[in-house]
């Protein structure tokens, strides 16, 4: 597996992972967005959009294709970028309440439930997710 980040593919990666986001949501991440592809046999089987960086929290929309499975080095590059390279404090997720997918896959990640955000979208509520950077077990430990 190859994992892709360079400034020209962003937005093509962020079109992949768009896509398959499954249910009404926020369409297309605006023009500041950063994005990590994963490819396999020179297809995207993987992608994180990251966008709406704060300075201390960054929003996460993240898709793979089914029954791949992230070896560790990519979720470490998943998370190495806002946490140790941008200094987040936080990633949010915002996931549709019928992506029951989504939301088991970040909670096994280590994100938690933290609330709802109601009427996010005309026919749906958006469930929060949160992981903390204390909390990230893909990042190693400061000494």
């Amino acid at each position: 597996m190859e994992i892709i980040s360079h400034p020209q593919l962003h937005q093509d990666i962020g079109r992949w992972v768009d896509l398959r986001i499954p249910g009404d949501h926020v369409r297309g991440f605006g023009p500041n967005v950063t994005a990590i592809g994963f490819v396999e046999n020179g297809k995207p089987v993987g992608g994180v959009t990251y966008y709406n960086f704060t300075g201390y929290n960054i929003l996460a929309a993240i898709a793979i294709e089914p029954k791949f499975s992230l070896p560790r080095r990519a979720l470490r590059a998943i998370f190495h970028y806002p946490f140790v390279q941008l200094g987040c404090l936080r990633i949010t997720a915002l996931i549709g309440t019928k992506n029951v997918v989504s939301m088991d896959f970040c909670v096994r990640l280590g994100f938690k439930y933290e609330g709802t955000l109601r009427r996010a979208t005309p026919t749906d509520d958006h469930l929060i997710y949160g992981l903390i950077k204390e909390e990230c077990r893909w990042i190693p430990r400061a000494t």
